[in-house]
């Protein structure tokens, strides 16, 4: 499944990500999405795929584009006498980051068929 920057800008609608930073992020997000429903968006015709299953690619794609965003070393703490300094974990944020796409994912196909664990008829 491909998802298109006029689709992320019009359909869903997307102003986050910025056009030249779209594909990179899109192909992220569709992984994370295929991933999520076990290969169920993979299919040939994306004629087949429902809009909601392109609208959690959008939304995945702008939960890595934030956390990226926000990546690099941040302040969680900080203390003046004696000076001291206390930086996020990024392990901490990478699993944050896991836990909020597969949220995001959940919103826009749970329920559906796509995130069923059994045999699709």
């Amino acid at each position: 499944m491909t998802v298109t920057y006029e689709y992320y800008t019009g359909t869903f609608p997307g102003r986050l990500i910025p056009a030249g930073d779209f594909p990179e992020y899109e192909k992220r997000a569709a992984a994370e999405v295929s991933h999520a429903t076990f290969r169920r968006t993979d299919a040939p015709d994306d004629a087949d795929i429902p809009d909601a299953a392109r609208d959690a690619v959008c939304a995945v794609a702008e939960v890595l584009y934030r956390h990226d965003s926000a990546a690099g070393p941040r302040t969680a703490s900080e203390k003046i006498g004696d000076y001291a300094v206390t930086y996020h974990n990024d392990a901490v944020d990478g699993e944050a980051c896991r836990k909020e796409i597969n949220r995001t994912v959940r919103t826009y196909l749970g329920g559906s068929w796509f995130m069923e664990r059994g045999v699709a008829v």
